[in-house]
C-alpha cells in the first residue's frame, strides 16, 4: 500500500479523533460550575419585616408603653422620697429602648447552647426571648453587680420539645461527668421529672437518664447526686438608652 493511500485513510481517523477531544473538553467545561452558580443563595427568612413595619411597630411602644414606664417609675421614686423625707430631685425616668450583643457573643453562644445540648443529648427546637426587669438596687443577691437598676431587659433561654410539648432548658451535670437535661415551665419553673414526656426511649424521664454506672461497672438503679448546673441564660446585654444609669 502506497503512502498516500495510508495518509488517506489515517486522515478520517485524525479528524474524528480531534473532535471527539474537544468535545469532551467541552463537556468537562460545562460540567465545571460557574462563579454564578457557585455562588451561595441564602434566602430570607419569613420573618423578616420592612423598615416601615419596624418604624410603626417602634413608634407603638414610644407611644403606648414609655410613658407608663415613666410614670410608674417616677411615681415609685416620689413615694420613696416621700417616705425618706426628702425632696425628689431625681430627673424622670430614662426608658431602655433597646437591648444590643456584639455579634460574636451571639455566635459563641449559639455554639455554647448547641454543644451542651448534645452533651444532654436533646436538641433544641427554638429560642425564647422573656422580657425582664433589673431590680431597684446595686446588686443581685450572690453579689454581681447590677449595671442598670429599673430597666427592662431580656433573657435568652433555649427550648426542647418533648411529646409536642416544648420547655424550657436547663442543664445538672453529674458525679460521672454526664450532663442531664432539665425542664422549665414558661414561667421558669422546674418541672418534675415524672411530669415531663419522653424525648426517647434513652431519655424516659429525668430520673432515668440520672442512672449511672457503679463501681463493678453495672448499672445502678439509684439516681446519681449533681456535682453542678449549665445555666444556658444569656443576659446582660447593653441596652439604650441609658448607657450610664
Amino acid at each position: 500500500m502506497s503512502k498516500f493511500v495510508k495518509k488517506s485513510y489515517l486522515r478520517p481517523f485524525l479528524f474524528f479523533s480531534a473532535l471527539l477531544i474537544l468535545t469532551g473538553c467541552k463537556q468537562e467545561e460545562s460540567k465545571q460550575p460557574s462563579a454564578e452558580t457557585t455562588k451561595e443563595i441564602v434566602k430570607a427568612p419569613e420573618q423578616i419585616v420592612s423598615l416601615e413595619q419596624a418604624q410603626i411597630m417602634y413608634g407603638n411602644y414610644t407611644e403606648r408603653r414609655v410613658p407608663l414606664i415613666q410614670k410608674y417609675e417616677d411615681g415609685l421614686n416620689s413615694e420613696k422620697a416621700m417616705a425618706e423625707q426628702k425632696e425628689s430631685k431625681q430627673d424622670s425616668f430614662i426608658v431602655a429602648r433597646y437591648i444590643y450583643y456584639d455579634y460574636q457573643t451571639i455566635k459563641d453562644y449559639l455554639a455554647y447552647i448547641e454543644k451542651q445540648a448534645a452533651d444532654a443529648k436533646v436538641e433544641i427546637s427554638s429560642l425564647r426571648f422573656y422580657l425582664s426587669n433589673y431590680p431597684d438596687k446595686q446588686e443581685f443577691d450572690n453579689g454581681k453587680p447590677i449595671i442598670h437598676p429599673k430597666q427592662n431587659s431580656i433573657l435568652i433561654l433555649p427550648a426542647v420539645k418533648t411529646n409536642k410539648t416544648e420547655y424550657g432548658l436547663y442543664l445538672n451535670e453529674l458525679e460521672n461527668g454526664q450532663k442531664v437535661p432539665v425542664y422549665l415551665t414558661d414561667d421558669l419553673k422546674i418541672i418534675p421529672s415524672n411530669e415531663v414526656g419522653t424525648l426517647s426511649e434513652r431519655s424516659k424521664n429525668f430520673a432515668g437518664m440520672a442512672t449511672g454506672l457503679n463501681s463493678n461497672n453495672k448499672v445502678s438503679n439509684k439516681p446519681l447526686p449533681f456535682v453542678g448546673n449549665f445555666s444556658l441564660f444569656l443576659n446582660e446585654g447593653g441596652s439604650s438608652p441609658p448607657k450610664n444609669n
